[in-house]
Order: structure tokens, then sequence, then C-alpha cells
């Protein structure tokens, strides 16, 4: 098991397996990490719906109990943009589109763990917030924001301490 920068509970693996989820549980939907292919010139995004973009959001980690600070339950935030569209000729239809794509959403992804394929498992996930996002193609677009915690451990390479060589006193 490799123990990098983000301990046995990787944050690209859970990142990947997340996408494969959401991936099997939304039927026609295209769901794939967010890429450069995803904005336009402006910096806005654009999207193809029925479509779902993930991206991750950066992570926070509280210390354990263990005392050479190796082990950290690391809290992982990921953001799944949401757009879909109705054309029917009422706005309101539109408007509603992308929302119900956030409620099948929510539904594939409260409380799930997330299991890696090293045999790490996340706590469940936890929604945190719903944000809209102006979205070139759909007009708004939804970004449910969500948590994945789970236990970073780290190899102890560190544990002597470090001393550097050639700097004297």
């Amino acid at each position: 098991m490799s123990q990098g920068a983000q301990g046995p509970f990787s944050v690209e693996m859970c990142w990947k397996v997340l996408n494969q989820l959401l991936i099997d549980q939304l039927t026609g939907v295209d769901v794939q990490a967010i890429s450069e292919n995803d904005y336009n010139e402006s910096g806005e995004v654009i999207m193809t719906p029925p479509s779902v973009r993930t991206f991750f959001a950066g992570q926070r980690f509280m210390s354990t109990t263990d005392s050479q600070r190796l082990s950290y339950e690391s809290v992982g935030r990921y953001i799944l943009l949401c757009a879909d569209e109705d054309r029917s000729g009422e706005a309101i239809l539109q408007a509603y589109a992308s929302v119900k794509l956030v409620d099948q959403v929510l539904a594939i992804v409260a409380g799930t763990r997330i299991n890696l394929p090293a045999g790490d498992r996340s706590e469940p996930i936890t929604i945190t917030e719903i944000e809209p996002v102006p979205c070139q193609g759909v007009g708004t677009a939804y970004g449910v924001a969500i948590e994945v915690p789970g236990l970073a451990q780290f190899a102890g390479v560190n544990a002597e301490g470090y001393t550097a060589a050639g700097v004297t006193a």
C-alpha cells in the first residue's frame, strides 16, 4: 500500500470512486472530472446537459491522538456540478431541470461510504451545501458540496526529526 502525501486514504482514488459511483447510478448523464474542456475562453463553465462535473475542492486534517502526528482524520471536499435542461418552452421548467438532477445526486451520495480498492473505507459522505453557478448553455447549474471523511496515515519517515547538513551554529 502506497503511503504518499495523502496516506492510504488517497484523495485521487476517492475522487475516481466517487465519479464511478455517479456514472453507475445516473443513467444517461455525462459524468466526468472537470477539465479545461469545460471552460470557455472567458473562464466560464460550459456544460452540455444532462451532465455532472466533479472536482476536488480541498482537504482539511484534524490530528488524532497519535503523538508522532502521523495519523489524521482527513476530510476531502468535492463539488458535484449538476446541469440539465428542459426546452419545452416554459421558463420555470428550465429552472427546475438542473434542480431535479441535484435531487438525484443527493439521493446517491447522502450517507454513502467510499470503499477504495486498497481496502480503506470512508465515513459516510456529508452534504454541506448547494450553490448556484452561472453556466453557459443552461443558464444556471448547481454545485453540490460534499465532504468525504477518512483516516490518513503517513509512513513516519520524519519521526526522527530533520537535521540540515552543512548548517552550523
